[in-house]
């Protein structure tokens, strides 16, 4: 089967990172099945294995589908990875005589979820305003567009939440949760611990609290360290430790901010953060060397959080908040929710779960043994692929 993939700012660079990772992920285990196929993106990106890589100009992945129809007239079945807005794009694609099946990852937020950010997290995520606003569910409805074959999300909240937005629920089937558990594993016994932390520069004896992933304060950021604070007051030996991964301008200024909050709030002591792009050897060793991983998220951009899975994976407790999917992911039995953008609710979970470790402990397996039981990217790819061979044959 010739399957063609649409895939804005897809790059070797990005496929650590949602949703891109969901494609590389795809793409390469449907080639391995023998299957041809090509990625359309508009950033710079050569041959990845047996994937190719197509560069297009940036405005003909979206504003001007029209134009590359001549490179999907050998296609068997097109994937295009948008968001619920896409419908506005794809109808450009219209007399298209091949399935079109569109793959929505990123939440569609609700102004409730909105109201946990600042004005300024606001301003640069215009784009999740955009969608909340009512009216934008009329534009939603345009994937009912009969041009799309079927529109394949994450997770049933943002199933839910499309069919709010008018779209048929018949179109709509939920991909199966996805997780290479068993890959990202390693066990560490209390000395390799140690060990570990020794490595890494951290204190043997104090209470190690993580968080890994872009420094962007939706993501929580700054509710960490102001919980910190709080932490302070109560605990005395315990080290934040902030992985912050910065790529981009925009990465290195919230990071900044976190430096300066950090300081105003005097805990030069307890917060650390570590500034780069860790390899996965890098960051397995410090989520092994912690004690607790928190991921207070205000929004979640791309459903699922791979950090979360991954948490869940090294058997360690996760705090994160009840805000987009989250709470289908993380229940009760395998991790601790607390409301987004409250540090006083964080600093209590934090201190809770710090004073009890055979819940710690408890929580850390149930987690992964959750993980354990999601199925690889081989059996998500035959998934797609049924799909893919039911839409060629017109069932």
């Amino acid at each position: 089967m010739n399957i063609v993939f649409i895939h804005p700012r897809f790059s070797a660079e990005n496929i650590l990172k949602q949703p891109w990772r969901d494609s590389y992920e795809l793409a390469r285990h449907l080639a391995e099945r023998g299957h041809k196929v090509t990625i359309l993106t508009d950033a710079d990106c050569c041959r990845i294995n047996k994937i190719e890589i197509l560069k297009m100009p940036a405005p003909y992945l979206r504003f001007k589908l029209n134009r590359i129809k001549s490179c999907l007239n050998e296609a068997n079945v097109v994937l295009y990875f948008g968001n619920s807005l896409s419908g506005i794009y794809l109808r450009k694609l219209s007399g298209l005589d091949i399935p079109l099946v569109i793959y929505i990852s990123g939440t569609h937020l609700t102004l409730h979820e909105l109201k946990w950010l600042s004005f300024r997290e606001l301003v640069y995520n215009y784009y999740a305003v955009i969608f909340s606003l009512p009216i934008m569910r009329r534009v939603t409805k345009l994937l009912n567009n009969p041009q799309i074959s079927v529109i394949v999300v994450p997770n049933e909240i943002l199933k839910g939440r499309l069919e709010e937005c008018g779209v048929d629920k018949r179109k709509i089937k939920v991909a199966p949760l996805t997780f290479n558990a068993r890959s990202f594993y390693f066990g560490c016994n209390k000395e390799s611990i140690l060990a570990v932390r020794e490595r890494l520069g951290l204190p043997k004896n104090n209470t190690i609290i993580t968080y890994f992933g872009s420094p962007l304060t939706i993501r929580g950021t700054d509710i960490l360290i102001k919980s910190a604070q709080a932490l302070k007051k109560k605990l005395k030996e315990f080290k934040v430790v902030i992985l912050s991964r910065s790529e981009s301008f925009l990465d290195s200024k919230e990071e900044k901010i976190l430096r300066r909050l950090v300081r105003k709030l005097d805990l030069c002591e307890n917060v650390m953060i570590i500034s780069g792009v860790l390899s996965s050897g890098a960051i397995k060793d410090y989520i092994s060397a912690s004690d607790i991983i928190v991921l207070p998220f205000k929004i979640v951009q791309s459903e699922p959080p791979l950090s979360i899975l991954e948490s869940m994976a090294m058997a360690k407790p996760i705090i994160t908040t009840s805000t987009c999917g989250i709470p289908n992911l993380v229940t009760s039995d395998r991790g601790i929710l607390v409301k987004p953008a409250d540090n006083v609710a964080l600093a209590l979970a934090i201190q809770a779960v710090i004073q009890n470790p055979d819940r710690r402990h408890t929580l850390g397996q149930q987690a992964r043994e959750f993980v354990l039981t999601l199925p690889c990217w081989r059996t998500t790819a035959e998934w797609f692929e049924r799909l893919f061979y039911s839409l060629k044959e017109g069932k």
